[in-house]
This record gives C-alpha cells, sequence and structure tokens, in this order.
C-alpha cells in the first residue's frame, strides 16, 4: 500500500502548526517585555514619588513642580495642598507612548 500521501498531509500540518505557534508567540513575547518594561518604569516613578512626598508633607521642602528623568523617561512631580492633605502626582509618557498619571496622598504636618 502507498503511504507517500499521507505522509505528505502530515508534513503539511506539522508545518502549519509550527507557523501558526511561531507566528503568534513572537509578537505576544514582544508585548509582555514592553508591558514589562512599563511596569517596572511605573514602580521606580511611584517609589520616587512616595519618597518625594514623604519628604515634602514633613515641610522639608517647599519645591511644588519639579521634573526627573527616571530610566530616559522625563517625569513631571507635582505638589499640591488640599486641606490637611499633600498630594503628589506624577506624570509621565511610558515606553508605547501612553500619558500616565499617578497620585498619592499624605498628611501635611
Amino acid at each position: 500500500m502507498n503511504r507517500n500521501g499521507f505522509t505528505f498531509i502530515e508534513a503539511l500540518v506539522s508545518l502549519n502548526i509550527i507557523i501558526f505557534i511561531s507566528l503568534t508567540v513572537a509578537p505576544l513575547s514582544t508585548l509582555v517585555m514592553q508591558e514589562r518594561v512599563n511596569a517596572l518604569l511605573k514602580r521606580d516613578v511611584v517609589h520616587m514619588l512616595y519618597e518625594d512626598l514623604l519628604y515634602r508633607a514633613n515641610g522639608n521642602d517647599a519645591t511644588m513642580h519639579y521634573e526627573k528623568s527616571i530610566q530616559q523617561t522625563n517625569v513631571q512631580f507635582t505638589f499640591q495642598l488640599e486641606n490637611e492633605y499633600m498630594r503628589g502626582c506624577a506624570n509621565w509618557e511610558n515606553k508605547k507612548t501612553r500619558k500616565e498619571t499617578f497620585c498619592l496622598y499624605s498628611d501635611y504636618k
């Protein structure tokens, strides 16, 4: 019995499966790496905002706006008094060129 046609079809199906997997995994891994970089940037920005907010809330610095570079990204920090609280916000553009804002509040002494 001749089975050459069946072997050829098996090879085509296997090739299609390999191509499908490679075409879906490559873009997904790229997306995951970009989001990882964005998450690391956000972590660093939030940490810096937290430290600066505590420093200013204790009356150590009167600067209410400044800009700083974190991981080659310009981040604008703003601080504002609201009743008995101080609000600190950070604004930046992430690696996917989306604007992000993160705000924290602290008691003002």
